[in-house]
């Protein structure tokens, strides 16, 4: 025993080793670009303080030659990089809405010629050469050819992005939607019209047509370079641990992105200098002052002459004074308001009061330094994702869009007039401010802490998702459709020939029918927490959180159908005990779906209606409603109060939780917890399970109605239906790890919590602690939680098990009432309550048995014990597969168990000790967080408050009807244009056989 201990302890120990010895980082940035290299920058020299060796491969180095910190190591790749840039990237097609695609062919081919250049430098080629040693490889997300690194390297790979993630979502398995998640290239976002969508999914696809056939391209670089056997470009994105975007979520659209995907919008460094004595005069002493600059990858020869001209007669007439970053000498036709310059210190200029209106390309960079300093904008779109950034202007109210083809005097003099006019603009950017920088941590420590992560666990292959660079075929479960697609047809032509023998002509007429069908088909806040399921724990889960805010001064009434012993004035509570009496008979194992769904929405208006309860209620204002994710029917009081939800799920999310708040929920992809089978099942299996989920939810989805009748007659024939109210929720806080969910992607409105009941260990009863101490081979652990009893088992299971347990060489401590067992054995003690989380933590405790609940699954984890499961309800069978998943114990079935199964069971886990060491490995990953899971919660929760609510961070998907999320009216559309293109092809192709046919009768020849 104190070997397995001592093991565990090395264990552990190691995995923080390198972390703690400094790491050895190669860093490789290949575009010759200064805005793209400030947004990774910070974190190189962050990483290099914080003890780190860095080598980073760069064309615009940070410092000079000698100047950079000891472990800091630059590889100037400028001259060979820009050479090739001037001399081969042409901007005529700048600015032109339909030449996006010929920008993007000559940009990627580009970046491919100089990645290829800079590996052919001398510094690069000696790393290779000698094989020097990475502990991470972080590389820019942009140019693809460069993941070869982590092939050659064999390291753990950050790729970074300096803007949005363009079309690489596709490698961590982030849902893909062209309309409710738009890749930051597309030209139009929003309000489109159903030409306009098609126009831009034929472009869009257009280019993920070339980035496929660019992989060719780039596998061949990559060959040249490393051989024949080097990996393809789709086989290298395996091995993308994270991405790290410098976009803010909020600015991205809520996009639901799975734990390895981490945000860092605003990383970028600007030097907070003093602005020239000079420039400041000139700003000082004017009426106010407009910035003009078109960014450092645009040269300003790119704008037509005549545009330029316009807009000097334009600023000539305004009352204001303009600077202007021109990349030439000389301004033809300057009056004396403007002021040209190579370069400003641009976040300093924008922080001054006076600047009143800043007129840009649209790029990420400077669009995020206006919105830190408040300033209003007016983008002229350009290159690439310049559109998209403009757009966002419009939606967001902070600035105004204006295309350089489209610039006229009037146009641009009203547009100016408008935005420095109108307040509301620089009221919007300053709201959409605090919106974007109210977070947990700084987008540098997040992306320290993150790396770091990577560092400490050689990688984080755990975090990706199961539809990680997953080709569409497998995302869509092609096989699995075709297979039911298959069996359906033969059915349906085995149908069709009995129905042929009876009657011709009605077979025709039903098969017609038939395919017609299918064609056509922050301050203290009043919080109000509702929690009213007869669940002891389901209590547990939400006390945490609700007595940390009482503590931080907020006041809270709590209606719950077990009230605590509460000792903080903040928390008000009622006492519902009647409703567990109601229920405290009423058995769990007959798994009555039906009876469950008619009874959670009746328990909850008994106890909001109970007098003492509704008294206090209708005197009382509130700033907040915290609800137990599962009692929908809770919402209605969001909108008695007017006032957003945060919706809490004790285990992880249930019927529509992920649906009305817009996170994907593929039942192949992502397991519902209310699902049986395991990963991977077979095709009947599949059918099986998807077959009794759907009647649940459909069952679930149905009653719907009749909980509107029943929050109608109770609360007043005004309140809206649930389909409304589910609107109100404006966040998820779920009780699991994100591990545990599949690396489920999700929007920012979701917050894993996994672990929030845990709590710092507990001194044990003597009695109970004296018991443990003198066992000698050790206590197995045996509880199947607090809502079902050992006693509502079938009797001859519950023999089988005892029997094999009293031939067990341990002691046994069972949680049971004194009447369930009788008559048992020496070494088997039973006990009505335990402190199980304090019990689990005491080293003599060598195995848990339970039902597999996720709260006691938690806790085995936490305190490294091994599990048996015997699944009973609800999510029980999920966590007992994850359970067998991660290999920290195995699932028997209650119904199925034999003693010869439970006994080989026991013996293989307490005779194999890779189960506790992969129970460390779990437990390491699932603590490794920024802030401990209460904090977490406390601090979003704080967040809505703040903010009078977080509807800013709903997904588009949130609550959106199937056909909408399908686009089923774009596809209809396209459809019929189809079918009509077709059937007119076959009409045209159908009369010139009648005439030919008809030419060749009247001169008498044969048709072959």
């Amino acid at each position: 025993m104190a070997q397995d201990w001592l093991r565990l302890f090395l264990l552990v120990i190691s995995a923080f080793l390198k972390l703690n010895e400094g790491a050895r980082i190669l860093a490789v940035f290949p575009t010759p670009s200064i805005s793209h290299q400030k947004a990774f920058r910070p974190i190189t020299k962050e990483l290099a303080r914080r003890g780190h060796e860095v080598i980073v491969i760069t064309p615009d180095p940070a410092y000079d030659k000698g100047k950079a910190p000891a472990n800091l190591t630059e590889i100037d790749v400028h001259d060979i990089s820009y050479k090739i840039l001037q001399g081969e990237y042409k901007t005529e097609h700048a600015g032109k809405e339909q030449n996006v695609y010929k920008l993007m062919k000559v940009g990627l081919d580009v970046l491919h010629e100089i990645f290829s250049m800079q590996l052919d430098t001398p510094e690069f080629k000696r790393l290779i050469e000698e094989k020097v040693k990475f502990d991470l490889l972080l590389v820019e997300a942009c140019v693809r050819p460069a993941m070869v690194l982590s092939h050659v390297f064999k390291v753990p790979m950050i790729s970074m992005s300096s803007f949005g993630s363009a079309f690489y979502y596709r490698i961590v398995g982030a849902p893909i939607h062209e309309f409710l998640y738009p890749s930051s290239l597309r030209k139009r976002i929003y309000n489109l019209s159903l030409w306009e969508k098609f126009r831009e999914i034929v472009k869009m696809y257009e280019i993920k047509f070339l980035l496929y056939n660019l992989e060719f391209d780039e596998h061949e670089l990559m060959k040249k370079h490393f051989g024949e056997d080097t990996p393809s470009i789709h086989e290298l994105r395996n091995n993308v641990d994270m991405m790290f975007l410098n976009i803010n979520p909020i600015w991205e659209g809520i996009r639901p992105v799975p734990p390895n995907v981490v945000y860092t919008g605003g990383l970028h460094e600007y030097s907070k200098l003093e602005i020239p004595k000079d420039l400041n005069s000139f700003i000082d002493s004017s009426n106010g002052t407009i910035y003009v600059s078109f960014g450092t990858n645009v040269n300003t020869s790119v704008i037509p002459e005549e545009v330029v001209q316009i807009m000097v007669k334009v600023f000539s007439r305004l009352p204001y004074r303009v600077l202007w970053k021109w990349d030439q000498d000389k301004l033809p036709g300057k009056p004396e308001n403007i002021k040209i310059s190579k370069h400003f210190p641009q976040a300093n200029l924008l922080r001054h009061p006076k600047v009143k209106l800043f007129i840009t390309q649209g790029g990420l960079q400077s669009t995020d330094e206006a919105i830190s300093f408040g300033v209003p904008l007016i983008g002229i779109p350009i290159f690439f994702d310049q559109w998209y950034n403009v757009e966002k202007y419009v939606h967001f109210g902070i600035g105004e869009k204006l295309e350089l083809e489209e610039i006229s005097e009037e146009t641009l003099r009203v547009l100016i007039k408008q935005v420095i006019g109108n307040e509301s603009y620089r009221h919007n950017i300053k709201r959409l401010h605090t919106l974007m920088h109210d977070q947990p941590e700084s987008p540098l420590e997040r992306a320290i802490w993150w790396t770091e992560y990577v560092i400490r666990h050689s990688g984080a292959r755990h975090l990706r998702t199961p539809t990680a660079n997953a080709i569409w075929l497998e995302y869509v479960e092609l096989e699995f459709f075709l297979m039911v697609l298959f069996l359906f047809v033969l059915l349906v032509f085995i149908l069709g020939i009995l129905i042929y023998v009876v009657k011709y002509r009605f077979f025709i007429k039903r098969l017609f029918i038939l395919i017609s069908y299918l064609i056509l088909e922050a301050e203290n806040a009043k919080i109000l927490a509702v929690f009213p399921v007869v669940s002891t724990t389901r209590q547990f889960v939400f006390r945490p959180l609700l007595n940390e805010m009482a503590k931080r001064g907020h006041q809270i009434v709590l209606v719950t159908p077990y009230p605590g012993v509460n000792t903080n004035p903040n928390i008000t509570e009622f006492n519902n005990n009647d409703v567990v009496l109601t229920n405290k008979n009423r058995s769990l194992l007959t798994n009555n779906f039906n009876e469950e769904l008619t009874q959670v929405p009746i328990s909850f208006i008994e106890q909001i209606k109970s007098p003492v309860v509704s008294n206090v209620l209708r005197q009382t204002k509130f700033d907040l409603l915290i609800a137990d994710a599962q009692v929908r029917s809770v919402l209605v009081l969001s909108h008695i109060y007017d006032i957003p939800v945060i919706q809490l799920s004790p285990s992880g999310a249930t019927f529509g939780n992920f649906e009305i708040i817009g996170a994907p929920n593929s039942q192949f992809i992502y397991s519902s917890t209310n699902r049986q089978s395991k990963r991977n099942p077979s095709l009947w299996e599949a059918l099986t399970d998807i077959y009794c989920y759907s009647s649940k939810e459909n069952a679930f989805n149905s009653f719907e109605k009749v909980e509107n009748v029943l929050l109608k007659k109770n609360f007043g024939s005004n309140i809206p239906d649930l389909s409304e109210l589910y609107n109100s929720v404006h966040m998820l806080f779920v009780n699991v790890h994100s591990v545990w969910d599949e690396n489920r992607p999700v929007p920012s409105s979701v917050v894993y919590l996994g672990g929030l009941h845990l709590h710092p260990e507990k001194p044990l009863p003597e009695d109970l602690k004296k018991y443990l101490d003198s066992s000698v081979k050790g206590v197995i652990y045996m509880s199947f939680g607090s809502m079902i009893k050992i006693s509502q088992l079938q009797k001859e299971r519950v023999l089988t098990i005892i029997k094999v347990l009293s031939e067990l060489p341990y002691d046994v401590l069972v949680k049971a009432d004194d009447n369930e067992l009788s008559e048992l054995p020496k070494n088997i003690k039973t006990m009505p309550w335990v402190p199980q989380q304090d019990l689990l933590k005491h080293p003599k405790v060598v195995l848990f048995i339970t039902q597999g609940g996720l709260q006691s699954t938690y806790e085995a984890i936490d305190s490294l014990v091994p599990l048996i499961c015997f699944p009973l309800i609800n999510d029980q069978w999920y966590n007992s597969w994850k359970v067998v998943e991660h290999n920290i114990g195995l699932k028997l079935e209650i119904d199925y168990i034999t003693e010869e199964s439970f006994r080989s069971s026991i013996n293989s886990v307490l005779g194999n000790n890779s189960y506790k060491e992969n129970l460390v490995k779990l437990r390491t990953i699932m603590r490794d967080h920024p802030q401990p899971p209460l904090e977490r919660a406390v601090w979003w929760t704080e967040y809505v408050i703040r903010h009078s609510g977080a509807r800013h961070l709903r997904a588009p998907a949130a609550n959106m009807p199937w056909h909408q999320y399908l686009e089923l009216e774009l596809v209809a559309y396209i459809i019929l244009a189809i079918t009509v293109l077709v059937t007119a092809l076959v009409a045209a192709v159908y009369t010139m056989y009648v005439l030919v046919k008809s030419v060749f009768k009247t001169r008498k020849y044969k048709l072959p």
